[in-house]
């Protein structure tokens, strides 16, 4: 568990200069208290670098709350089953990036917008995609699968991997494309950011495939707010500065740098 604190300033300047709109049809309104932030790792959207937490949700939140002239107390990274723990308990105030599950939403009050979306995607080694094809769910039948414990994909996804899939379960990504690499398993289900930035940053581009254009289902991340200490009205204003920055062109440059950060430094 590590702690972060921001200045929000500065974040606040340069968003409202830049992000059309954001500047002039929506005011920032200064709230009482600065706020606490919880993530876990998960790159490209929330991880480490240079002792500072970053990531394109990072950026996301960052950027909106800058907007709206509100400051962060602290960034805090913990893991993710505790992260929900205390976000519903008012331990904290915001937590990202979390996905739609309906019984959440007695404690947690969810934006409209999500933060960003992605895909979850299946991924072989580069030399097998003839042995191990993916074009529906049943073609994981043919070899072994590993994912990811506690993820959630889809619902009706996850039924079936239980039903009709030998899988192995992982601590990590890194783990599963490791193990993909060596041959332990024959498919890894992630998702398409996440397995993109790591396969990046360890390098098995060469060795590793995605299947991009076949996706098992698409999701959305969002910021989740406890209820315990932001009322709703916060969260229908963070939306709309959230909406204002997805439309800018600062948001699409975000999505692109994203789409490389795992690209090792020359």
């Amino acid at each position: 568990m590590k702690r972060f604190w921001r200045k929000a300033v500065l974040a606040a300047v340069v968003v409202l200069a830049i992000v059309p709109g954001l500047g002039g049809v929506v005011r920032p309104q200064a709230e009482t208290r600065a706020l606490r932030l919880g993530t876990d790792v998960f790159p490209p959207f929330e991880y480490i670098e240079n002792g500072q937490v970053v990531g394109l949700s990072t950026d996301i939140v960052t950027a909106v709350l800058a907007s709206m002239g509100v400051a962060i107390e602290w960034i805090e990274i913990f893991p993710w089953s505790r992260a929900m723990r205390l976000v519903e308990d008012g331990e904290i105030d915001v937590l990202y990036s979390g996905v739609q599950v309906r019984e959440r939403h007695r404690r947690l009050h969810y934006p409209k917008t999500p933060l960003v979306a992605s895909k979850w995607v299946v991924v072989v080694r580069s030399q097998d995609k003839d042995r191990f094809p993916f074009e529906s769910w049943d073609d994981l039948k043919r070899g072994r699968v590993g994912i990811v414990r506690g993820y959630r994909h889809q619902d009706e996804f996850d039924a079936f991997l239980r039903r009709n899939v030998v899988y192995e379960i992982a601590g990590e990504n890194y783990q599963n494309l490791l193990k993909l690499r060596a041959g332990r398993v024959d498919y890894v289900v992630c998702d398409y950011l996440n397995c993109l930035y790591l396969i990046q940053q360890m390098r098995l581009d060469a060795s590793l495939h995605i299947y991009g254009d076949t996706p098992i289902s698409y999701t959305k991340y969002y910021a989740m707010f406890s209820k315990a200490t932001v009322d709703a009205a916060f969260v229908r204003r963070f939306d709309e500065h959230l909406r204002g920055l997805k439309a800018s062109a600062v948001y699409a440059a975000m999505i692109r740098t994203a789409m490389n950060a795992g690209n090792p430094s020359p």
